[in-house]
This record gives structure tokens, C-alpha cells and sequence, in this order.
């Protein structure tokens, strides 16, 4: 899968086929659980709630992301499409979620982001829940910028399912006190470097110095030029 991902990522490979791939390893995974040892404490590596916000119907990556985190051993508590904050913030609680990760495709489901961590600001649940974001309208500076400039907690940008896995890995390592374990750092910004000219201003009651006594020249002739003379000109 992380070959398949990286295909898709550089357009070697259709999203209809990473799916295909994704359920392949879905059914491979839950074919070889039975056979797999486990201990008694063994509880999963972590848990996710995914959600669709409120007003986007798309989920096709968000179900990828489901796909692809809870094949590699965590839980994953999928509550679908078109979910208000709150009902996010309860599938969290139930779960006793490690992480929330929402969705979205349209842009103004990026305005329902930006609303959603201003909710969980007010409701104390900053610090509690890391967020991971992603869908195709949003951007690396909106999220790890913007956004993460007004939220209490840690916010992440998620290009696709396979970082998710990652940010999913290290919020995992820092709930666990892995030593040195951290969440990638936000990226710069790029600020593009322009010179900068100083403008003087001018001082009252004084005039510029351009010639003002200049004479208006007078054209050869009014009217069409001749009929040789447009032929040339067209």
C-alpha cells in the first residue's frame, strides 16, 4: 500500500485502483486475524474518530484513511458524512478517541473547520483531542498556519491517507512518552522576497519639476490616410 500511495501520489496510479487496492488489503487483513497471536492486553494501537463535516458529502478519502490506519492496528470510529461538531465531539468521547480527523472536499467545508476548532477551543477539548484534517480544498498553509494560530491544541495538515497514518504514529508515540516523540513541526510559510522602493512625498506648495511650456505637436494630416497608406497599415 505505501508503493500504491506513492503511485497515486505522483499520477502513476487512478484513485478507482488505490481503492480496489485498499479493500485488497482489507480482506487480506481480516483472513490472516485469526491466525495472528494476541495477548489479552492487547487493546489496538490507538483510536480515531473520522468524520465528514457538517454539509460535504464526500468521503471517498476519508474512507481511505479508515481503510489504511486501521489496517495498520488502530481503531477507527467512522461516524460518516454531513456531522454537525457535536456529534463528532461524542463519537470522540465515547470511543475515548486518541485523535479526531475530519474531512471535506467543498471550500466552504474549510469555513466548518475553522468553525469546528473554534467549538472545541469553547468546550476545553483543545488540548484533550489532536486534529488532523484533510480533503482537497484545504492547503498546508491554511491548516498549519491559520488554523493552528487560533487553535488551543495541535492541529495537522494530512495530504492523503498514508500521512495520516504517520501523524496518527506520532500522536501515539507523545501520548505514550516516547522519548523525543513530537508531531512534526508546522512548515513555513513561503514568502516570496521583493524589493522594497521608498516612495518620497511630496512637499506641499511645491511643484514637480517636469516641463510644463512644452509645445503640442501638430499631426501631418486629419482624417483616413490614403488608400495606399491604409493598405500598409492593415
Amino acid at each position: 500500500m505505501k508503493i500504491v500511495g506513492e503511485l497515486f501520489g505522483s499520477g502513476k496510479m487512478q484513485l478507482p485502483f488505490v481503492l480496489q487496492s485498499a479493500e485488497v488489503m482489507k480482506t487480506a487483513v481480516a483472513y490472516l486475524e485469526p491466525h495472528m497471536e494476541k495477548s489479552e492486553s492487547d487493546t489496538g494501537k490507538g483510536t480515531l474518530v473520522l468524520a465528514t463535516v457538517r454539509g460535504d458529502v464526500h468521503d471517498i478519502g476519508k474512507n481511505l484513511v479508515d481503510i489504511i490506519v486501521s489496517n495498520n492496528g488502530y481503531t477507527v470510529v467512522n461516524i460518516g458524512i454531513k456531522q454537525p461538531i457535536q456529534a463528532i465531539v461524542d463519537a470522540a468521547e465515547q470511543s475515548g478517541a486518541d485523535a479526531i480527523g475530519m474531512s471535506g472536499l467543498l471550500v466552504k467545508s474549510t469555513l466548518v473547520m475553522k468553525d469546528n476548532l473554534v467549538e472545541l477551543n469553547r468546550l476545553g477539548l483543545a488540548d484533550r483531542y489532536p486534529v488532523l484534517l484533510g480533503g482537497a480544498a484545504l492547503t498546508r498553509t491554511f491548516v498549519e498556519h491559520d488554523l493552528n494560530d487560533m487553535f488551543d491544541g495541535e492541529v495537522r495538515y494530512a495530504k492523503d491517507a498514508f500521512e495520516g497514518l504517520a501523524l496518527m504514529d506520532a500522536v501515539m508515540a507523545v501520548k505514550n512518552g516516547v522519548p523525543g516523540a513530537r508531531l512534526p513541526e508546522p512548515r513555513q510559510r513561503r514568502i516570496a522576497k521583493t524589493a522594497l522602493i521608498e516612495i518620497a512625498e511630496p512637499e506641499l506648495g511645491v511643484r514637480s519639476d517636469v516641463a510644463r511650456d512644452v509645445d503640442v505637436p501638430t499631426p501631418p494630416f486629419w482624417g483616413r490616410a490614403s488608400s495606399r497608406a491604409s493598405r500598409w497599415q492593415t
